[in-house]
Protein backbone atom coordinates (compact mmCIF):
# COMPACT_ATOMS: atom_id res chain seq x y z
CA UNK A 1 0.00 0.00 0.00
CA UNK A 2 1.28 3.47 -0.83
CA UNK A 3 1.97 5.93 2.02
CA UNK A 4 -1.00 7.99 0.77
CA UNK A 5 -3.40 5.04 0.98
CA UNK A 6 -2.05 3.92 4.32
CA UNK A 7 -2.50 7.41 5.74
CA UNK A 8 -6.07 7.55 4.51
CA UNK A 9 -6.90 4.19 6.03
CA UNK A 10 -5.50 5.34 9.38
CA UNK A 11 -7.53 8.53 9.03
CA UNK A 12 -10.64 6.48 8.37
CA UNK A 13 -10.11 4.30 11.41
CA UNK A 14 -8.69 6.63 14.05
CA UNK A 15 -9.04 10.17 12.64
CA UNK A 16 -5.33 10.87 12.44
CA UNK A 17 -3.63 10.13 9.14
CA UNK A 18 -0.33 11.13 7.61
CA UNK A 19 -1.52 12.41 4.24
CA UNK A 20 1.06 12.59 1.48
CA UNK A 21 -0.34 14.22 -1.61
CA UNK A 22 1.17 15.61 -4.80
CA UNK A 23 4.67 16.94 -4.89
CA UNK A 24 3.86 20.44 -6.09
CA UNK A 25 1.95 23.17 -4.32
CA UNK A 26 -1.13 24.36 -6.21
CA UNK A 27 -1.65 28.08 -5.77
CA UNK A 28 -5.00 29.34 -4.48
CA UNK A 29 -6.93 30.66 -7.47
CA UNK A 30 -9.93 32.39 -5.93
CA UNK A 31 -10.39 35.06 -3.36
CA UNK A 32 -11.13 34.70 0.37
CA UNK A 33 -14.86 35.06 -0.10
CA UNK A 34 -15.00 32.10 -2.46
CA UNK A 35 -12.95 30.01 -0.05
CA UNK A 36 -15.28 30.84 2.82
CA UNK A 37 -18.27 29.98 0.64
CA UNK A 38 -16.70 26.64 -0.20
CA UNK A 39 -16.18 25.84 3.50
CA UNK A 40 -19.76 26.78 4.37
CA UNK A 41 -21.07 24.73 1.46
CA UNK A 42 -19.00 21.73 2.54
CA UNK A 43 -20.47 21.89 6.05
CA UNK A 44 -23.98 22.24 4.61
CA UNK A 45 -23.41 19.33 2.25
CA UNK A 46 -22.22 17.09 5.08
CA UNK A 47 -25.17 18.05 7.26
CA UNK A 48 -27.61 17.41 4.43
CA UNK A 49 -25.97 14.07 3.65
CA UNK A 50 -26.32 12.95 7.26
CA UNK A 51 -29.94 14.05 7.33
CA UNK A 52 -30.58 11.94 4.22
CA UNK A 53 -28.71 8.85 5.41
CA UNK A 54 -30.84 6.27 7.18
CA UNK A 55 -29.24 4.83 10.31
CA UNK A 56 -32.20 2.60 11.19
CA UNK A 57 -35.77 1.76 10.29
CA UNK A 58 -38.44 0.67 12.72
CA UNK A 59 -42.16 0.07 12.75
CA UNK A 60 -43.01 3.75 12.97
CA UNK A 61 -40.43 5.52 10.91
CA UNK A 62 -36.73 6.06 10.40
CA UNK A 63 -33.75 7.35 12.34
CA UNK A 64 -31.36 9.46 10.31
CA UNK A 65 -27.64 9.40 10.87
CA UNK A 66 -27.88 12.98 12.09
CA UNK A 67 -30.46 12.01 14.75
CA UNK A 68 -28.30 9.11 15.89
CA UNK A 69 -25.19 11.26 16.14
CA UNK A 70 -26.93 13.99 18.14
CA UNK A 71 -28.19 11.32 20.54
CA UNK A 72 -24.72 9.78 20.80
CA UNK A 73 -23.26 13.22 21.53
CA UNK A 74 -25.54 13.76 24.53
CA UNK A 75 -24.98 10.21 25.78
CA UNK A 76 -21.18 10.11 25.52
CA UNK A 77 -20.17 13.78 25.68
CA UNK A 78 -18.78 13.61 29.24
CA UNK A 79 -17.07 10.23 28.82
CA UNK A 80 -13.47 9.84 27.58
CA UNK A 81 -14.57 8.99 24.02
CA UNK A 82 -16.71 12.13 23.97
CA UNK A 83 -13.93 14.34 25.27
CA UNK A 84 -11.54 12.89 22.68
CA UNK A 85 -14.10 13.55 19.94
CA UNK A 86 -14.52 17.17 21.04
CA UNK A 87 -10.74 17.64 21.05
CA UNK A 88 -10.62 16.18 17.53
CA UNK A 89 -13.36 18.52 16.29
CA UNK A 90 -11.57 21.50 17.83
CA UNK A 91 -8.39 20.56 15.99
CA UNK A 92 -10.32 20.14 12.75
CA UNK A 93 -11.90 23.56 13.16
CA UNK A 94 -8.53 25.19 13.83
CA UNK A 95 -7.22 23.49 10.69
CA UNK A 96 -10.18 24.78 8.65
CA UNK A 97 -9.72 28.30 9.94
CA UNK A 98 -5.99 28.26 9.20
CA UNK A 99 -6.62 27.06 5.64
CA UNK A 100 -9.25 29.75 5.19
CA UNK A 101 -6.93 32.45 6.50
CA UNK A 102 -4.25 31.40 4.03
CA UNK A 103 -6.73 30.93 1.20
CA UNK A 104 -5.63 27.30 0.80
CA UNK A 105 -7.97 25.37 -1.48
CA UNK A 106 -7.52 21.82 -2.72
CA UNK A 107 -8.87 21.49 -6.28
CA UNK A 108 -11.26 18.62 -6.98
CA UNK A 109 -8.83 17.18 -9.51
CA UNK A 110 -6.08 16.89 -6.90
CA UNK A 111 -8.46 15.45 -4.31
CA UNK A 112 -9.88 12.82 -6.67
CA UNK A 113 -6.42 11.81 -7.90
CA UNK A 114 -5.35 11.29 -4.29
CA UNK A 115 -8.49 9.32 -3.48
CA UNK A 116 -7.93 7.07 -6.52
CA UNK A 117 -4.51 6.21 -5.10
CA UNK A 118 -6.09 5.53 -1.71
CA UNK A 119 -8.66 3.23 -3.26
CA UNK A 120 -6.00 1.33 -5.18
CA UNK A 121 -3.89 0.91 -2.05
CA UNK A 122 -6.82 -0.32 0.04
CA UNK A 123 -7.82 -2.81 -2.67
CA UNK A 124 -4.27 -4.11 -2.75
CA UNK A 125 -4.08 -4.44 1.03
CA UNK A 126 -7.59 -5.61 1.97
CA UNK A 127 -9.25 -6.72 -1.30
CA UNK A 128 -12.00 -4.20 -0.48
CA UNK A 129 -12.65 -0.82 -2.03
CA UNK A 130 -12.54 2.51 -0.23
CA UNK A 131 -16.33 2.66 -0.52
CA UNK A 132 -16.57 -0.77 1.17
CA UNK A 133 -14.47 0.47 4.08
CA UNK A 134 -16.51 3.66 4.35
CA UNK A 135 -19.74 1.67 4.35
CA UNK A 136 -18.51 -0.52 7.18
CA UNK A 137 -17.84 2.60 9.24
CA UNK A 138 -21.14 4.24 8.26
CA UNK A 139 -19.31 7.15 6.62
CA UNK A 140 -20.61 8.62 3.36
CA UNK A 141 -18.24 9.50 0.54
CA UNK A 142 -18.76 13.28 0.79
CA UNK A 143 -17.84 13.27 4.49
CA UNK A 144 -14.63 11.35 3.81
CA UNK A 145 -13.74 13.67 0.95
CA UNK A 146 -14.24 16.73 3.17
CA UNK A 147 -12.05 15.21 5.90
CA UNK A 148 -9.35 14.19 3.44
CA UNK A 149 -9.41 17.55 1.70
CA UNK A 150 -8.49 19.12 5.05
CA UNK A 151 -5.69 16.59 5.49
CA UNK A 152 -4.25 17.59 2.13
CA UNK A 153 -4.54 21.24 3.10
CA UNK A 154 -2.78 20.48 6.37
CA UNK A 155 0.07 18.79 4.55
CA UNK A 156 0.40 21.76 2.21
CA UNK A 157 0.60 24.27 5.06
CA UNK A 158 3.08 22.15 7.02
CA UNK A 159 5.22 21.73 3.92
CA UNK A 160 5.31 25.51 3.46
CA UNK A 161 5.94 26.41 7.11
CA UNK A 162 8.62 23.76 7.69
CA UNK A 163 10.16 24.18 4.23
CA UNK A 164 9.82 20.46 3.45
CA UNK A 165 11.22 19.84 -0.06
CA UNK A 166 8.70 18.91 -2.74
CA UNK A 167 10.19 15.45 -3.12
CA UNK A 168 9.86 14.53 0.55
CA UNK A 169 6.82 13.22 2.38
CA UNK A 170 5.38 15.36 5.15
CA UNK A 171 5.35 13.04 8.15
CA UNK A 172 2.44 12.50 10.50
CA UNK A 173 4.60 13.66 13.43
CA UNK A 174 5.36 16.93 11.65
CA UNK A 175 1.67 17.54 11.00
CA UNK A 176 0.78 16.67 14.59
CA UNK A 177 3.31 19.09 16.10
CA UNK A 178 2.37 21.88 13.68
CA UNK A 179 -1.37 21.49 14.37
CA UNK A 180 -0.81 21.29 18.14
CA UNK A 181 0.94 24.66 18.02
CA UNK A 182 -1.97 26.15 16.08
CA UNK A 183 -4.50 24.75 18.56
CA UNK A 184 -2.52 26.13 21.50
CA UNK A 185 -2.62 29.55 19.88
CA UNK A 186 -6.37 29.48 19.23
CA UNK A 187 -9.03 30.90 21.57
CA UNK A 188 -10.92 27.83 22.79
CA UNK A 189 -14.00 28.32 25.00
CA UNK A 190 -15.54 25.26 26.73
CA UNK A 191 -17.67 26.91 29.43
CA UNK A 192 -20.59 29.38 29.51
CA UNK A 193 -21.46 28.45 25.95
CA UNK A 194 -24.42 29.55 23.84
CA UNK A 195 -27.21 26.98 23.29
CA UNK A 196 -26.31 24.25 20.81
CA UNK A 197 -22.54 24.58 21.21
CA UNK A 198 -20.09 22.16 22.82
CA UNK A 199 -17.18 24.59 22.37
CA UNK A 200 -16.19 27.80 20.60
CA UNK A 201 -13.06 27.95 18.44
CA UNK A 202 -12.11 31.57 17.81
CA UNK A 203 -15.83 32.32 18.13
CA UNK A 204 -16.90 29.44 15.84
CA UNK A 205 -19.27 26.88 17.48
CA UNK A 206 -18.68 23.13 17.60
CA UNK A 207 -22.13 21.51 17.49
CA UNK A 208 -23.41 18.30 19.12
CA UNK A 209 -24.01 16.79 15.67
CA UNK A 210 -20.35 17.29 14.72
CA UNK A 211 -19.07 15.79 17.96
CA UNK A 212 -21.58 12.93 17.70
CA UNK A 213 -20.41 12.06 14.18
CA UNK A 214 -16.86 11.71 15.46
CA UNK A 215 -17.91 9.69 18.51
CA UNK A 216 -19.92 7.29 16.36
CA UNK A 217 -16.90 6.38 14.27
CA UNK A 218 -15.00 5.54 17.45
CA UNK A 219 -17.72 3.29 18.95
CA UNK A 220 -17.96 -0.46 18.51
CA UNK A 221 -20.79 -1.92 16.44
CA UNK A 222 -22.36 -3.27 19.64
CA UNK A 223 -22.30 0.21 21.22
CA UNK A 224 -23.88 1.75 18.13
CA UNK A 225 -26.61 -0.89 18.05
CA UNK A 226 -27.28 -0.23 21.73
CA UNK A 227 -27.50 3.52 21.10
CA UNK A 228 -29.88 3.00 18.18
CA UNK A 229 -32.07 0.67 20.22
CA UNK A 230 -32.23 3.13 23.09
CA UNK A 231 -32.97 6.07 20.79
CA UNK A 232 -35.73 4.16 19.00
CA UNK A 233 -37.10 3.12 22.38
CA UNK A 234 -37.36 6.77 23.41
CA UNK A 235 -39.03 7.68 20.11
CA UNK A 236 -41.54 4.84 20.42
CA UNK A 237 -42.36 5.72 24.01
CA UNK A 238 -42.78 9.39 23.15
CA UNK A 239 -45.09 8.50 20.25
CA UNK A 240 -47.20 6.25 22.47
CA UNK A 241 -47.35 8.93 25.17
CA UNK A 242 -48.50 11.48 22.59
CA UNK A 243 -51.28 9.12 21.51
CA UNK A 244 -52.36 8.85 25.14
CA UNK A 245 -52.11 12.58 25.75
CA UNK A 246 -49.38 12.13 28.36
CA UNK A 247 -46.39 14.31 29.12
CA UNK A 248 -43.57 14.02 31.64
CA UNK A 249 -43.20 17.02 33.95
CA UNK A 250 -40.39 18.02 36.32
CA UNK A 251 -41.82 15.79 39.07
CA UNK A 252 -41.74 12.76 36.74
CA UNK A 253 -38.13 13.52 35.75
CA UNK A 254 -37.11 13.77 39.43
CA UNK A 255 -38.84 10.44 40.13
CA UNK A 256 -36.93 8.79 37.27
CA UNK A 257 -33.64 10.05 38.72
CA UNK A 258 -34.64 8.79 42.16
CA UNK A 259 -35.28 5.32 40.69
CA UNK A 260 -31.81 5.34 39.18
CA UNK A 261 -30.37 6.39 42.51
CA UNK A 262 -32.23 3.54 44.23
CA UNK A 263 -31.07 0.94 41.68
CA UNK A 264 -27.51 2.15 42.12
CA UNK A 265 -27.73 1.90 45.92
CA UNK A 266 -28.95 -1.71 45.65
CA UNK A 267 -26.12 -2.76 43.34
CA UNK A 268 -23.52 -4.65 45.42
CA UNK A 269 -20.84 -3.88 42.83
CA UNK A 270 -21.10 -0.20 43.74
CA UNK A 271 -20.28 -0.61 47.42
CA UNK A 272 -18.23 2.31 48.74
CA UNK A 273 -19.34 4.86 46.15
CA UNK A 274 -22.44 7.03 46.09
CA UNK A 275 -24.60 7.89 43.11
CA UNK A 276 -23.46 11.52 43.28
CA UNK A 277 -19.82 10.44 43.34
CA UNK A 278 -20.41 8.37 40.21
CA UNK A 279 -21.94 11.35 38.45
CA UNK A 280 -19.02 13.53 39.50
CA UNK A 281 -16.54 10.95 38.16
CA UNK A 282 -18.32 11.10 34.81
CA UNK A 283 -18.36 14.89 34.82
CA UNK A 284 -22.17 14.96 35.18
CA UNK A 285 -24.58 16.75 37.46
CA UNK A 286 -28.19 16.14 38.46
CA UNK A 287 -29.10 19.02 36.16
CA UNK A 288 -27.42 17.16 33.27
CA UNK A 289 -29.54 14.09 34.04
CA UNK A 290 -32.70 16.16 33.95
CA UNK A 291 -31.96 16.90 30.29
CA UNK A 292 -30.80 13.38 29.41
CA UNK A 293 -32.87 11.63 26.74
CA UNK A 294 -32.74 8.29 28.53
CA UNK A 295 -34.01 9.78 31.79
CA UNK A 296 -36.77 11.59 29.95
CA UNK A 297 -37.72 8.36 28.17
CA UNK A 298 -37.88 6.48 31.46
CA UNK A 299 -40.04 9.21 33.02
CA UNK A 300 -42.50 9.06 30.12
CA UNK A 301 -42.49 5.28 30.20
CA UNK A 302 -43.48 5.21 33.86
CA UNK A 303 -46.15 7.82 33.15
CA UNK A 304 -47.57 5.42 30.58
CA UNK A 305 -47.35 2.62 33.16
CA UNK A 306 -49.38 4.55 35.71
CA UNK A 307 -52.11 5.08 33.12
CA UNK A 308 -52.03 1.69 31.42
CA UNK A 309 -51.68 -0.26 34.68
CA UNK A 310 -53.88 1.27 37.39
CA UNK A 311 -53.88 -0.33 40.84
CA UNK A 312 -56.78 -2.63 39.95
CA UNK A 313 -54.91 -4.04 36.95
CA UNK A 314 -51.69 -4.42 38.95
CA UNK A 315 -53.54 -6.25 41.76
CA UNK A 316 -55.14 -8.57 39.22
CA UNK A 317 -51.77 -9.46 37.65
CA UNK A 318 -50.22 -9.93 41.07
CA UNK A 319 -52.97 -12.35 42.14
CA UNK A 320 -52.66 -14.31 38.90
CA UNK A 321 -48.87 -14.62 39.14
CA UNK A 322 -48.31 -14.36 42.88
CA UNK A 323 -45.57 -16.97 43.07
CA UNK A 324 -43.62 -15.24 40.30
CA UNK A 325 -43.87 -11.77 41.82
CA UNK A 326 -43.24 -12.94 45.37
CA UNK A 327 -40.12 -14.70 44.14
CA UNK A 328 -38.92 -11.58 42.39
CA UNK A 329 -39.98 -8.86 44.86
CA UNK A 330 -41.02 -10.57 48.12
CA UNK A 331 -38.90 -11.33 51.16
CA UNK A 332 -35.17 -10.91 50.73
CA UNK A 333 -31.85 -11.70 52.37
CA UNK A 334 -28.60 -9.71 52.36
CA UNK A 335 -25.95 -12.29 51.55
CA UNK A 336 -22.20 -12.67 51.07
CA UNK A 337 -20.35 -15.72 49.88
CA UNK A 338 -16.93 -17.26 49.49
CA UNK A 339 -16.98 -19.26 46.29
CA UNK A 340 -14.25 -21.67 45.28
CA UNK A 341 -14.53 -23.05 41.77
CA UNK A 342 -14.43 -26.81 41.44
CA UNK A 343 -15.05 -29.50 38.85
CA UNK A 344 -15.86 -33.20 38.89
CA UNK A 345 -13.36 -33.45 36.05
CA UNK A 346 -10.45 -31.06 36.84
CA UNK A 347 -8.74 -29.32 33.93
CA UNK A 348 -6.25 -26.55 33.23
CA UNK A 349 -8.81 -23.87 34.10
CA UNK A 350 -10.41 -25.51 37.16
CA UNK A 351 -7.82 -27.65 38.84
CA UNK A 352 -9.59 -28.73 42.03
CA UNK A 353 -12.34 -31.25 42.73
CA UNK A 354 -15.44 -30.60 44.85
CA UNK A 355 -14.12 -32.60 47.84
CA UNK A 356 -10.82 -30.67 47.72
CA UNK A 357 -12.39 -27.20 47.80
CA UNK A 358 -14.98 -28.25 50.37
CA UNK A 359 -12.23 -29.36 52.73
CA UNK A 360 -10.56 -25.94 52.30
CA UNK A 361 -13.85 -24.12 52.80
CA UNK A 362 -14.55 -25.97 56.07
CA UNK A 363 -11.17 -24.84 57.35
CA UNK A 364 -11.92 -21.25 56.26
CA UNK A 365 -15.34 -21.42 57.95
CA UNK A 366 -13.67 -22.06 61.31
CA UNK A 367 -11.93 -18.71 61.01
CA UNK A 368 -15.03 -16.73 59.91
CA UNK A 369 -16.16 -15.66 63.37
CA UNK A 370 -17.71 -12.32 62.30
CA UNK A 371 -19.15 -10.64 59.22
CA UNK A 372 -16.06 -8.46 58.93
CA UNK A 373 -13.76 -11.47 59.09
CA UNK A 374 -15.91 -13.32 56.55
CA UNK A 375 -15.53 -10.39 54.15
CA UNK A 376 -11.78 -10.31 54.70
CA UNK A 377 -11.49 -14.05 54.00
CA UNK A 378 -13.64 -13.67 50.88
CA UNK A 379 -11.14 -11.12 49.60
CA UNK A 380 -8.37 -13.67 50.05
CA UNK A 381 -9.88 -17.02 49.11
CA UNK A 382 -12.94 -16.51 46.91
CA UNK A 383 -12.34 -17.30 43.25
CA UNK A 384 -15.37 -15.28 42.13
CA UNK A 385 -13.70 -12.21 40.63
CA UNK A 386 -16.92 -10.16 40.51
CA UNK A 387 -17.43 -10.21 44.30
CA UNK A 388 -14.02 -10.96 45.78
CA UNK A 389 -12.98 -7.29 45.91
CA UNK A 390 -16.17 -6.33 47.76
CA UNK A 391 -15.96 -8.95 50.49
CA UNK A 392 -18.09 -11.50 48.66
CA UNK A 393 -21.16 -9.23 48.80
CA UNK A 394 -24.05 -10.55 46.68
CA UNK A 395 -26.45 -7.82 47.79
CA UNK A 396 -30.12 -8.35 48.63
CA UNK A 397 -31.36 -11.60 47.14
CA UNK A 398 -34.95 -12.64 46.51
CA UNK A 399 -36.19 -16.21 46.24
CA UNK A 400 -36.05 -16.11 42.44
CA UNK A 401 -33.03 -13.83 42.07
CA UNK A 402 -31.75 -13.79 38.44
CA UNK A 403 -28.17 -14.98 38.03
CA UNK A 404 -28.02 -16.84 41.36
CA UNK A 405 -28.06 -20.62 41.24
CA UNK A 406 -31.02 -22.49 42.80
CA UNK A 407 -28.89 -24.42 45.37
CA UNK A 408 -27.59 -21.11 46.77
CA UNK A 409 -31.06 -19.55 46.95
CA UNK A 410 -32.52 -22.70 48.53
CA UNK A 411 -29.85 -22.64 51.24
CA UNK A 412 -30.25 -18.91 51.91
CA UNK A 413 -34.04 -19.13 52.24
CA UNK A 414 -34.15 -22.43 54.13
CA UNK A 415 -36.08 -22.24 57.40
CA UNK A 416 -33.00 -23.19 59.37
CA UNK A 417 -30.60 -20.83 57.53
CA UNK A 418 -28.72 -18.95 60.29
CA UNK A 419 -28.40 -15.17 60.36
CA UNK A 420 -25.08 -13.64 61.32
CA UNK A 421 -23.22 -16.93 61.12
CA UNK A 422 -21.26 -18.80 58.44
CA UNK A 423 -22.78 -21.93 56.93
CA UNK A 424 -22.02 -24.31 54.07
CA UNK A 425 -20.24 -25.35 51.96
CA UNK A 426 -23.12 -25.40 49.46
CA UNK A 427 -22.37 -27.22 46.24
CA UNK A 428 -23.45 -25.64 42.91
CA UNK A 429 -22.48 -25.90 39.25
CA UNK A 430 -19.56 -23.47 39.67
CA UNK A 431 -18.05 -25.10 42.74
CA UNK A 432 -18.85 -24.86 46.44
CA UNK A 433 -19.52 -21.82 48.60
CA UNK A 434 -19.68 -20.63 52.17
CA UNK A 435 -22.60 -18.30 52.88
CA UNK A 436 -23.33 -15.54 55.35
CA UNK A 437 -26.78 -13.98 55.78
CA UNK A 438 -26.33 -10.47 57.18
CA UNK A 439 -29.96 -9.39 57.37
CA UNK A 440 -33.51 -10.38 56.43
CA UNK A 441 -36.34 -8.27 55.05
CA UNK A 442 -39.98 -9.36 54.96
CA UNK A 443 -42.10 -8.99 51.84
CA UNK A 444 -42.97 -5.33 51.21
CA UNK A 445 -46.40 -3.96 52.01
CA UNK A 446 -48.89 -3.96 49.16
CA UNK A 447 -48.19 -0.34 48.17
CA UNK A 448 -44.52 -1.13 47.53
CA UNK A 449 -45.36 -4.49 45.94
CA UNK A 450 -47.66 -2.69 43.49
CA UNK A 451 -44.81 -0.37 42.59
CA UNK A 452 -42.51 -3.33 41.93
CA UNK A 453 -45.14 -5.22 39.92
CA UNK A 454 -46.00 -2.11 37.89
CA UNK A 455 -42.29 -1.64 37.18
CA UNK A 456 -42.13 -5.21 35.89
CA UNK A 457 -45.20 -4.66 33.71
CA UNK A 458 -43.76 -1.43 32.33
CA UNK A 459 -40.53 -3.26 31.47
CA UNK A 460 -42.56 -5.97 29.76
CA UNK A 461 -44.46 -3.31 27.81
CA UNK A 462 -41.20 -1.65 26.71
CA UNK A 463 -39.60 -4.93 25.60
CA UNK A 464 -42.64 -5.79 23.49
CA UNK A 465 -42.66 -2.30 22.03
CA UNK A 466 -39.10 -2.82 20.78
CA UNK A 467 -39.67 -6.41 19.68
CA UNK A 468 -42.66 -5.40 17.57
CA UNK A 469 -40.78 -2.49 16.01
CA UNK A 470 -38.85 -4.76 13.58
CA UNK A 471 -35.70 -2.65 13.87
CA UNK A 472 -33.13 -2.81 11.07
CA UNK A 473 -29.93 -0.75 11.04
CA UNK A 474 -27.20 0.27 8.66
CA UNK A 475 -24.98 -2.23 10.47
CA UNK A 476 -27.11 -5.19 9.37
CA UNK A 477 -26.06 -7.36 6.40
CA UNK A 478 -27.38 -5.90 3.11
CA UNK A 479 -29.99 -8.64 2.69
CA UNK A 480 -31.45 -7.94 6.13
CA UNK A 481 -31.99 -4.21 5.82
CA UNK A 482 -33.83 -2.01 3.40
CA UNK A 483 -31.34 0.81 3.72
CA UNK A 484 -27.61 1.18 3.98
CA UNK A 485 -25.64 4.38 3.64
CA UNK A 486 -25.01 5.25 0.02
CA UNK A 487 -21.20 5.64 -0.04
CA UNK A 488 -21.38 7.82 -3.17
CA UNK A 489 -23.80 10.41 -1.75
Amino acid sequence: MTPLAAGALILLLVFVGGAAAGDEMVAARDDMTAARDDMTAAHDDMTAARDDMTAARYGGGTVTMSQLEKYIATRYAREPVGKDALDYEIRERVLEQEALKRNIRIPDSELQAAIQKIDAGIREQTKHSLDDELGLKGMDRSTFEAIYRKQLACERMVRADLAVPAGETVGAEQQELWLSEKVNGAKIVREKLPPGAFALVNGDPITPAQVGATIRLKLSRAEIRDALRNLIGVLLVEARAKEMGLEADAKDIDAAIDRRRERFANNPKMVGITFDQLLQAKGLTIEDLKHDGGVRGEAILYKIGETAYPDEEVDKRYAAEKAKFDGAFGESRKVSWILMHASSDPNTLIKKTYPEVELELKQIAERATSAAEFGRLAGIYSTDTSTRKIGGDLGWLHRAEPGIEPPILAAVFAADAPEGKVFGPIRNTQGSALLWVHDKRPAPEMKLMRRAVRSELVGEFYRKLLENANITTYLDPPAATASRPDPKR
